[in-house]
């Protein structure tokens, strides 16, 4: 379970805003050269769509579900729930 794993170098630093929003700010220092910021959160269990881009990402029931993709600063990762997870 990565709900609580968060680390000093800006992975898992997300939080639920209700039971439907996932946020997860940029908290690492970006790269230099590129000036991306590359993070690794974690999806939770469902449908998850990610609200800039409109991408889908398929949580497992496992909960095993990681994401690494790099973002700008000025970038606010919001996740939306695209359904409820079968308990």
């Amino acid at each position: 379970d990565y709900s609580y794993a968060a680390d000093s170098l800006g992975n898992f630093g997300q939080y639920m805003f209700g039971d439907d929003i996932m946020v997860a700010p940029i908290t690492s220092r970006s790269n230099q050269t590129t000036a991306m910021s590359k993070s690794t959160i974690w999806i939770p269990p469902g449908l998850w769509i990610e609200q800039a881009t409109g991408i889908r990402y398929e949580g497992k029931s496992d909960g095993s579900t990681l994401l690494t993709k790099s973002w700008d600063l000025s970038e606010i990762p919001i996740f939306i729930r695209g359904s409820i997870p079968s308990i």
